[in-house]
């Protein structure tokens, strides 16, 4: 469409349907839409010189005053004619958060120039617009050479541009993606539609260019229209449009902008229906950047304009709407029909080869006479003899006009050309000329510069298929192929624009007709043109002499069309010295933009040329720009304020250049009242902006001024003093700053401002005291977070109670956290003291329960000496008045003592204590401490902390949870600040620098807080307080830790008691307990815990020592009774039944024992056991049943009732599960005590590979043997033939006890008879090795004994606990400090080393001789069995793989009994007591 035959008259406000409408024109360019701003203002259409005469056109006030935002256009504006740039800007600044804030030095820019006018008029600003923008030319000089070689070989510059802009980031499919760009997958799919001309192969380069592109844009800091668009997008779609609305826009040169620049057309007007015209001619679509076919628009219109603007009142007048039908204005007032036939015939070419890159329309037609345009005949010449040889030196030639135009392909061709005919020849490229008209047009060398060449052959395709073939016609010619011919389509349309450019004449030159010969065949065949001779006489007929006025009207439109070379030439022509000069400084200052990062020296010198040029024919504001593009911000304020008149852009340079004195004076004259004071405050020019303010409020008082300017003075007076003020408090300088706030206005606003600030209020908090006004002074205290002068103030306003107990809070956090320190201990800062004899005095005027509250509260927070038993006292205390303070300072404090007292002050319970609190409380009373006051204070800190932890995980619940009785305590601890604002919960930081706070991360400052507040979410407080917390925990109780491993450690060394050492373990049981079930510990930690793991398997060495008479005494039955105790052998058991693989017969020994001495697992363990003995042969019963009494050891009945529940009594049934009868199971035992005494030699070598001391260990394994021996013979009456046959052996006898043997076998009865065994031998020989015989009676009827031995009669004394009282008389209570061995026990073992490690159980996995299967091949399954009340069937046996290779090399005969030896003495002693065998 031509733009002759688009105008629309117009007034400013039109009728359309009986109602006053607001139109908006939309021009991609600025020189029609100057034309048109001319028509609207003027309501008339201007001759064809009228605006070429107008030579400032582009500077037209209309266009200036319309403001950056739809909101607010004044209503004279209508008809609204902009270009689409500043449509987007309207759009931009109208949404808000502008776009190019996210630009640094824009950002700055526009914080401060903006202003309340909304406009982007700063001068600086647009300067920095200018040089960020990335259009084709920036991206050709700027970033295509930059691309890998690879990539722009392949690739042409202009085409990947265009796909960038129109698809990739402007196109129907990107504006569905997230962010507005096509992703690769997507874009390269486009080569499988139909539309598409380009392959998938030349898609991915395409898409790789893209992705370089955007990295370097990134990198520079700059923009594309596209971004800008996008964003636009993304802000309108989350925040929609405020502002006027549109009736009908109108869109020009439709044709030059991407589908997503079209859509954002949606937003300013509803009127779907009849509000929108886009006009265009898509035949001319040879923009850089743009791809476009109206066909698209009726798509986009369809689903982004009507299908979203469902519920609009334009929308709802019909129910069905139908689609407009494109418009085709075929009618042409400009060209006569000779030049629009041949026009239409290259639009053919286009319908058959590329349908869908082009709209079909209907030819035009015009009623103009003309020629037919002519092909002139090759001619390399053609030039020389049009324009004349004089003309290459400059001779004088009529030459063209300025209706007169050479077309040619690129710059390179215009540049040869130029160098042809000099100034006599307007020389343009086909791109350039766009938009353009000229009488005459002379297109040369098209062809032979086409980069299709001989591919041009494809148009005899063409002629064939539309039945046009001539005989003369070659016979041989390409098919058309889009994969080979895809450029074609741009070479038709630059081919189309050119044959439009003309009026009248056209004229095609080429140097040789090689690649032209298919297009002027089918020109000529088609009868279109006419072929003529290049010759002087008709060369004479194309020159055309044109007047100065004609050449300066032609120059003007070049210069709008930044064409300015051609345009000095036209000037030079016209002899308009003052246009050539600006002409000139245009086109330095456009080729100092092309060279500004190739060569950025140079690009200045060329840019203040262009300057000093626009500057001396008195073109100020270009010269200004070019001073700005510069940063010669002061030199371009001068020309804005002295020659253009314009303070606002003057003061905006000069803030920029930092003179804030003239910017002050510029903005001062142009009534510019804020900015005035910014420039003002930024220059510390504060008695001249008091001045200025003086200056206006005189103004405004004098009735210069409306009420509107006097308001607007007031506020801009506040808050440059405010401005003021806070520039002194920056400085420091308090007494200036004071100066300026007591300027201020309202007493409110002094208070508002000196609140803001938090700091340097000390005038402000006198003031309020010396007026008795304490609560506001209190408030403002508050607000620094002066908890001192807080309370100080609290108590001079009568609030003594909250003063008193602000000081404690203070102290106590203070305490804790003062610089350096990460919590406990307390710590002495300067006027501690000081502030708690305050908190005393404070207390003192309330009530005396207060007072002590207060009293012990200052006592345990003083850093002063204070004694166990003082602190003891304040704990006391505290259990009574609930005061969680005083009990865990003071329980922390004692705590303290223990862990810095070193393992021989402790003393040493050798008792289990029944009353741990009191034991405790009654050792710190006398100033002692105790291993176990240790542990309880420890527990006791231990649980409170938990409390705590239990707080900080629902801080953020209801006050009524069970933990909020913490809540203030740890509020107090963590200096924390609990406040309500605006319903919503704040947690104040009293001590912003604590360490705990640092693993918070990010803090953030409450809004109208001072900065010595700094508030943090109470997620972030529980969370870091919980941790530092837990970190507490955990280092406390490794210090804990530490200490009783050295009262063990020195408790082996000093060989206190098994009790002192047992009870220890105890403890370090107990503590690696808390730890590893309750925390996560890094590397370092899990290393440290990990050097105890040997804890449970020596207390299981305790509690079945080697000798038996030391584990089975009071204290060790007691302990052994205790929850920790069964605990801790479970966890033995958890072990020796974890490893993979069968069991050995060790780890099968060491459960069943701790089953049998400690009493039964768990039912969850007892499962697990269940379960991994099942695979094996079955455990029986020792007997079916009991008789009605049996011989044991003091040791074995004891081990026996341990193994009982306290409540329970003992009785046949107890001990039994019928199932094997006793005969069996005695018989077995003997025969293992025989293998184990006749075989001396293996036994030997048995123990000795055990790693045991064979002398010091052997005869205590006789000494065991021949007890059960006797045993079984008392309990079963068979057995003295074994046993005296046993005694007579020497290598037997002579290791047992000699004072043994001597009861057992008196001297006068030196060869034992069948009946030579007797009770009351028996008896003496048990109590003479320290464990006595005892006989026990299960029924009321079972016969009496009348000798020496320990009686227990079941049915007189039934209860386990009575039982045990019996069997271990109260002989006094244990206060030694040092341990006591059990005197009565003889050491029978004396020499034994009792280490930690001798004390490890023999595990004989292969006893001497055993053999893991019978000959056969079946497992040999020594016979093991149940034990009372709970049968385990099917234990799994086997052996640890190591200790068979040692072991199977031993002697045979033992191979039916692996147990371990430990397990072998005590099974023996069990199996006659309670049916069975370890």
């Amino acid at each position: 469409m031509n733009s002759s035959s688009k105008l629309i008259h117009t007034s400013n406000r039109c009728a359309v349907g009986g109602k006053l409408c607001e139109i908006c024109w939309i021009f991609p360019s600025s020189s029609f839409c100057d034309y048109m701003i001319h028509v609207a203002c003027s309501g008339n259409f201007p001759s064809d010189t009228s605006l070429n005469d107008a030579e400032d056109v582009e500077d037209i006030e209309q266009f200036k005053d319309i403001p950056d935002s739809f909101v607010g256009i004044p209503s004279e504006k209508y008809p609204l004619v902009i270009t689409f740039h500043k449509f987007l800007m309207m759009l931009d600044g109208t949404i808000g958060d502008s776009y190019f804030r996210r630009f640094p030095e824009m950002k700055k820019i526009m914080n401060f120039s903006v202003g309340r006018s909304g406009n982007f008029r700063s001068a600086v600003l647009q300067s920095l617009l200018r040089m960020k923008e990335v259009n084709y030319e920036r991206f050709c000089f700027h970033y295509w050479p930059h691309f890998n070689s690879q990539l722009t070989k392949k690739l042409d510059s202009s085409r990947t541009f265009t796909e960038i802009i129109s698809h990739i980031k402007g196109g129907l499919l990107a504006g569905e993606a997230p962010d507005g760009k096509l992703s690769r997958q997507e874009y390269v799919s486009m080569s499988n539609s139909r539309a598409s001309t380009l392959s998938s192969d030349e898609r991915e380069l395409i898409y790789t260019a893209f992705q370089a592109y955007e990295k370097k844009k990134l990198q520079r800091g700059e923009f594309d229209l596209s971004d800008f668009v996008i964003d636009l997008h993304l802000r309108l779609k989350s925040k929609g449009l405020e502002g006027d609305k549109m009736d009908f826009v109108y869109i020009d040169e439709v044709q030059d902008l991407a589908m997503s620049q079209i859509a954002l057309f949606k937003y300013i007007c509803k009127n779907v229906d009849e509000g929108f015209v886009f006009s265009g001619d898509t035949a001319q679509t040879i923009a850089r950047g743009t791809d476009f076919r109206f066909e698209d628009i009726r798509s986009l219109f369809y689903n982004e304009f009507i299908m979203k603007s469902k519920s609009d009142k334009y929308v709802e007048r019909r129910e069905k709407r139908r689609m407009s039908e494109i418009l085709n204005l075929h009618q042409n007032f400009r060209t006569h029909a000779g030049v629009l036939k041949l026009a239409q015939s290259v639009t053919d070419i286009l319908y058959q080869f590329f349908p869908q890159s082009v709209d079909i329309l209907k030819p035009e037609i015009s009623f103009i006479y003309g020629e037919a345009p002519i092909l002139l005949k090759p001619n390399e010449s053609a030039i020389e003899i049009i324009f004349g040889k004089t003309a290459k030196t400059g001779g004088k030639v009529v030459g063209f006009g300025a209706e007169q135009v050479i077309l040619v392909r690129d710059d390179s061709a215009r540049e040869g050309i130029s160098r042809d005919v000099g100034n006599h020849a307007l020389v343009l490229t086909i791109l350039e000329c766009k938009g353009l008209e000229f009488q005459d047009v002379l297109l040369y060398n098209f062809f032979s510069s086409s980069p299709l060449k001989n591919q041009w052959r494809v148009v005899y395709d063409f002629v064939e298929k539309k039945d046009l073939r001539d005989s003369c016609f070659p016979r041989c010619f390409p098919s058309f192929s889009h994969a080979r011919h895809s450029i074609l389509c741009s070479e038709l349309k630059q081919l189309y624009v050119a044959i439009t450019r003309t009026r009248q004449r056209l004229w095609i030159c080429e140097d040789s007709e090689e690649f032209a010969a298919p297009m002027f065949d089918f020109w000529k065949k088609l009868g279109l043109v006419q072929v003529k001779e290049v010759d002087e006489s008709f060369s004479q007929t194309m020159l055309m002499a044109s007047s100065p006025a004609e050449w300066k009207s032609r120059g003007i439109k070049l210069y709008q069309e930044n064409k300015y070379h051609m345009a000095t030439m036209c000037f030079e022509r016209a002899g308009d010295t003052n246009w050539e000069k600006r002409a000139k400084a245009a086109s330095l200052r456009a080729t100092a933009d092309q060279l500004r990062e190739s060569n950025p020296q140079e690009a200045c010198t060329i840019l203040r040329q262009a300057a000093e040029l626009f500057d001396s024919i008195g073109r100020a504001e270009s010269a200004a720009e070019c001073f700005c593009d510069l940063g010669d911000y002061e030199r371009a304020g001068r020309i804005y304020f002295d020659k253009c008149r314009d303070p606002k852009k003057a003061g905006d340079c000069f803030t920029s250049a930092k003179s804030y004195e003239l910017a002050a004076k510029a903005y001062a004259d142009g009534h510019y009242f804020l900015e005035c004071l910014s420039a003002c405050t930024q220059g510390n020019l504060f008695e001249m902006g008091r001045q200025y303010i003086k200056k206006w409020k005189q103004a405004a008082g004098g009735g210069n001024g409306t009420a509107k300017q006097s308001k607007e003075i007031k506020q801009a007076e506040q808050e440059f003093l405010e401005s003021c003020a806070l520039s002194y408090y920056k400085l420091k300088d308090h007494k200036s700053m004071t100066k300026y706030v007591k300027a201020f206005l309202t007493m409110d606003s002094r208070r508002k401002f000196l609140k803001s600030i938090g700091c340097c209020i000390d005038e402000l908090l006198l003031l309020e005291e010396e007026l008795g006004n304490f609560e506001e002074a209190i408030e403002i205290a508050k607000l620094r977070g002066d908890l001192p002068r807080e309370a100080d103030l609290l108590g001079k306003a009568g609030h003594l109670k909250e003063a008193s107990l602000l000081i404690i809070s203070f102290v106590l956090h203070r305490s804790l956290w003062v610089t350096g320190n990460r919590g406990w201990p307390l710590r002495p800062f300067r006027q501690k003291q000081i502030l708690l004899k305050k908190a005393m005095s404070f207390a003192q005027e309330e009530s005396n329960e207060f007072y002590e509250r207060i009293r012990r509260e200052v006592e345990v927070l003083s850093h002063e000496h204070i004694s166990l038993h003082e602190l003891l006292q304040s704990l006391s205390y505290s259990e009574l008045c609930k005061n969680l303070t005083v009990e865990l300072i003071s329980i922390r404090r004692i705590l303290d003592v223990h862990l810095d007292c070193t393992a021989r002050k402790f003393e040493w319970e050798d008792e289990l204590q029944v009353d741990m609190k009191k034991h405790s409380e009654d050792k710190i009373s006398l100033n002692h401490i105790s291993v176990g006051s240790l542990m309880y204070f420890w527990d006791m800190w231990r649980r409170n902390m938990l409390n705590i932890m239990q707080y900080l995980k629902t801080v953020e619940k209801p006050d009524d949870n069970e933990w909020f009785e913490y809540g203030e305590f740890c509020l107090n601890y963590f200096g924390v600040r609990r406040q309500v604002i605006n319903s919503n919960v704040a947690y104040i930081l009293l001590n912003s620098d604590a360490e705990w706070v640092k693993t918070t991360g990010s803090v953030f400052k409450q809004k109208q807080q001072s900065e010595n507040q700094v508030s943090i979410d109470g997620r972030k407080f529980a969370s870091a307080a919980l941790s530092h917390c837990q970190a507490e925990v955990v280092s406390v109780s490794l210090k804990v830790l530490d200490t009783v491993e050295a009262l063990y450690k020195l408790s082996i060394r000093e060989s206190f008691s098994l009790f002192c050492q047992s009870m220890r373990l105890i403890d370090i049981y107990q503590l690696m307990k808390f730890l590893t079930e309750s925390f996560k510990f890094n590397d370092s930690v899990k290393r440290r815990l990990e050097n105890f793991l040997w804890t449970p398997i020596t207390y299981f060495k305790y509690v079945f020592p080697l000798d038996c008479c030391k584990s089975l005494v009071e204290n060790m039955i007691s302990l052994r009774k205790t929850e920790l105790s069964r605990s801790l052998l479970e966890e033995v058991i958890v072990d020796n039944i974890s490893n993979k693989g069968d069991l050995t017969y060790g780890q099968i020994g060491r459960v069943v024992m701790i089953w049998l001495g400690s009493g039964k697992p768990t039912d969850d363990l007892c499962m697990k056991i269940a379960k991994r003995f099942e695979k094996n042969f079955s455990w029986r019963a020792f007997i079916d049943s009991l008789q009605d009494y049996f011989f044991t050891t003091k040791y074995s009945f004891v081990e026996w009732l341990i193994y009982l529940k306290a409540d329970m009594y003992p009785h046949a049934g107890s001990v039994a599960d019928t199932q094997l009868s006793p005969e069996i199971i005695f018989d077995s035992v003997v025969m293992m005590v025989e293998q184990f005494l006749f075989k001396k030699q293996e036994t030997a070598s048995w123990i000795a590979k055990s790693k045991f001391g064979v002398n010091q260990y052997h005869p205590l394994l006789a000494l065991r043997l021949v007890v059960i021996l006797c045993l079984l013979h008392l309990n079963s009456g068979k057995y003295s033939n074994v046993l005296s046959h046993l005694l007579d052996q020497s290598h037997i006898s002579s290791q047992l006890p000699m004072p043994f043997i001597q009861a057992l076998r008196p001297r006068r009865m030196p060869h034992l008879t069948q009946d030579w065994f007797s009770l009351n031998a028996t008896v003496e020989a048990f109590r003479r090795i320290g464990n006595p015989l005892v006989i026990v009676h299960l029924r009321e009827n079972s016969p009496k004994f009348a000798c020496p031995a320990i009686i227990i009669d079941t049915a007189l004394t039934p209860r386990i606990d009575n039982i045990m009282r019996n069997l271990f008389p109260k002989q006094g209570s244990y206060h030694q400090q040092r341990p006591m061995v059990e005197a009565n026990v003889p050491n029978l073992c004396e020499g034994l080393d009792h280490n930690a490690e001798s004390l490890m159980s023999i595990d004989i996995s292969a006893a001497p001789g055993q053999k893991m299967s019978t000959e056969s091949g079946t497992e040999s399954n020594p016979q093991m069995y149940s034990g009372p009340s709970e049968k385990i069937s099917d234990v799994q046996i086997s052996t640890e793989q190591r200790q068979e290779e040692e072991l199977s090399s031993c002697s045979p005969n033992l191979s039916q009994f692996k147990v371990t030896t430990n397990g072998l003495l005590r099974s023996a002693h069990a199996q006659l007591l309670c049916g069975f065998c370890v």
